[in-house]
């Protein structure tokens, strides 16, 4: 049951919440939320990135594409296996300049 209402999904919220599934996959659930008796609508997007570095730009197109999908506020989160900066760099293998800004403008 996906209608977000209590005896569906279990959400933290004390109000009443209408959650809706619009789109999803094996890497993401995009999701829009309605709080009821309330003008709040908002979109919630988990994200869960391969950790192969060749298969990130799926993700990123995704993100994209999803990005034109709505114009209410929209919360995305996840695991992208990127960092936007080198600074962010603790151990292992040296990262791809290049490939770390093509996350922060998707991001933008």
């Amino acid at each position: 049951n996906t209608d977000g209402r209590r005896g569906g999904l279990a959400l933290l919220w004390d109000e009443d919440v209408d959650l809706n599934i619009k789109f999803f996959s094996q890497s993401h659930i995009d999701a829009e939320i309605h709080i009821i008796g309330r003008e709040v609508k908002w979109r919630l997007t988990g994200i869960y990135e391969n950790s192969e570095a060749h298969h990130c730009h799926e993700t990123w197109s995704l993100l994209g594409t999803l990005a034109l999908q709505s114009d209410v506020s929209w919360l995305y989160m996840g695991d992208f296996n990127e960092i936007l900066n080198i600074y962010e760099e603790e151990g292992g293998n040296e990262r791809n300049i290049r490939q770390m800004e093509l996350f922060h403008d998707i991001l933008d």
